[in-house]
């Protein structure tokens, strides 16, 4: 067993009852945690699956249709009403956008929403959004150009933010939570058996919705794994999706900070120890709810009722009838959460505490941890244009990295860098040939012809005193070729005394 997962379990004891189920199927999926049915009257759920792709394509993923029966057994047995739950499956683009217009319409004021995907997913360099891959979207592009593929299959997917969030939105609900499960890492060619992808490595960006909270099944440039490798026949839901249910169902009204610990854990430690430490998946989050919209300032999917009112409860994971939960387990949460933070000492993980616990007891250790990691980050980019700058020993390079760097120690030197390289080139260059001048022309010649050809030329000018005269080189007897001011021709040699050089 994974050092993470032991170190959650041992932390949690005795509040770790829902590390002891795992869902395998939808048909064993039943919320067995404390919840009040009757607190979720306004609470709706959308949950849209893609599974049956018409292009060849495009790979079918045959766990998706269960992924939702799950989730939609799960919203059932929080109390979510059956009218308030609505199944969108296999619709192409022109269908989901109505169905989703249809579901917006009929929220209720101060609506919960929770909405599910699962299927392909597709992101853009750049470009905030997540999409939809609906089931006709055709990858056939007869273009080789990226930017144009990208375009075109952005007009053919359904942008989650837009064509979706931002119409629930308008119904001013009091939150919109997102679970998206797909990935955002691989082109269309991919194992309908391994994941659920279509996208570009590294080129999610995050979507920041004003009063949501997007939970996604893996952090960016990593795969959405759908079945590990000591699955059995038995086992026909995806790994994120299974974890999701059955922690939800062992506390269906834990609070939304502390969900995502439990997520993130459980998912990272079961891809490692399921792929024998050659695969990770670390679900990620944004929180961007409005928490001044809920009871206590806090949001979970579904409640319990203490002292007559609908509250969540905390993150321990106990089920217990009408007791309230021991504080002890929260923080037990947290302190697992963040020991394994440390462990990974990155700076999505760090984030990623932030995001769960703002104000935790960690959350100044994390701050610093990712201001030292931004110094360091910046030290080596810095370094890195510094050496750059001196390879190219050009105006430009310097500039630039002043640009990039305009308050680094070594901008001094780049100023003066640049200082000397335009002195140089600001310099007279030095004539490419020798150059002389007319000289002590006396009358009655008070000048130097400058003929068309050597002996018998026409003259072209008669040059006084002071002209300048670039020796070309080519002789012919005693004349030689000059580039004069009055064009270039030939001088006779003979009067030597007449220039001087």
């Amino acid at each position: 067993m994974p050092r993470l997962l032991l170190c959650l379990l041992l932390l949690l004891c005795p509040f770790a009852a829902s590390a002891e189920v795992l869902f395998k199927n939808f048909s064993e999926v039943a919320v067995v945690g404390e919840v009040a049915p009757e607190a979720q009257a306004g609470s709706y759920a959308l949950i849209i699956a893609n599974s049956d792709y018409r292009s060849d394509g495009i790979p079918d993923l045959p766990v998706v249709q269960n992924d939702a029966r799950a989730v939609e057994a799960l919203f059932r047995g929080m109390g979510y009403p059956a009218a308030n739950i609505r199944v969108l499956e296999n619709l192409g683009r022109s269908e989901l956008e109505d169905e989703v217009f249809f579901f917006a319409n009929g929220l209720a004021p101060e609506a919960t929403v929770v909405v599910y995907y699962s299927g392909h997913g597709l992101t853009f360099e750049g470009d905030s959004q997540n999409y939809i891959v609906p089931v006709d979207m055709d990858p056939q592009v007869d273009s080789a150009d990226p930017a144009f593929r990208a375009r075109y299959f952005q007009r053919k997917a359904v942008p989650l933010e837009s064509a979706v969030l931002d119409l629930l939105k308008s119904a001013d609900p009091a939150g919109v939570v997102v679970f998206y499960d797909a990935c955002r890492n691989a082109p269309f060619a991919v194992d309908p058996n391994a994941r659920k992808s279509i996208g570009a490595l590294s080129s999610f960006t995050p979507a920041r919705v004003e009063g949501t909270a997007i939970f996604y099944s893996a952090r960016r440039g990593q795969e959405s794994i759908a079945r590990l490798e000591g699955d059995g026949s038995d086992v026909n839901l995806s790994l994120y999706t299974r974890v999701l249910v059955s922690e939800l169902s062992a506390n269906p009204a834990i609070r939304l900070r502390d969900l995502h610990p439990r997520l993130n854990g459980r998912v990272a430690a079961m891809a490692l120890e399921g792929t024998g430490n050659r695969r990770r998946q670390d679900p990620s989050m944004e929180l961007e709810l409005d928490y001044s919209r809920s009871d206590r300032h806090e949001f979970c999917l579904a409640s319990v009722i203490r002292d007559g009112r609908a509250v969540c409860a905390s993150g321990n994971g106990v089920a217990q009838p009408v007791v309230a939960m021991p504080s002890a387990g929260a923080g037990a949460l947290e302190e697992a959460f963040w020991q394994d933070v440390r462990r990974r000492n990155t700076a999505f993980h760090f984030e990623q505490y932030l995001q769960a616990y703002p104000e935790g007891l960690h959350a100044a250790e994390a701050r610093a941890a990712l201001q030292a990691m931004a110094a360091e980050q910046q030290a080596k980019a810095e370094l890195s244009d510094w050496q750059a700058a001196q390879s190219a020993n050009s105006i430009a390079g310097y500039e630039g990295f002043l640009e990039a760097h305009p308050k680094s120690p070594l901008a001094p030197l780049a100023r003066q860098y640049v200082a000397a390289l335009r002195a140089e080139v600001q310099a007279p260059k030095a004539p490419e040939y020798p150059v002389c001048h007319v000289d002590d022309v006396r009358p009655p010649d008070a000048w130097l012809s400058l003929r068309t050809s050597a002996v018998k030329g026409t003259t072209i000018a008669n040059m006084p005193k002071g002209t300048r005269l670039e020796l070309l080189g080519p002789r012919s007897g005693d004349w030689l070729q000059v580039r004069t001011p009055y064009g270039t021709g030939w001088v006779s040699w003979k009067v030597a005394r007449w220039i001087r050089c």
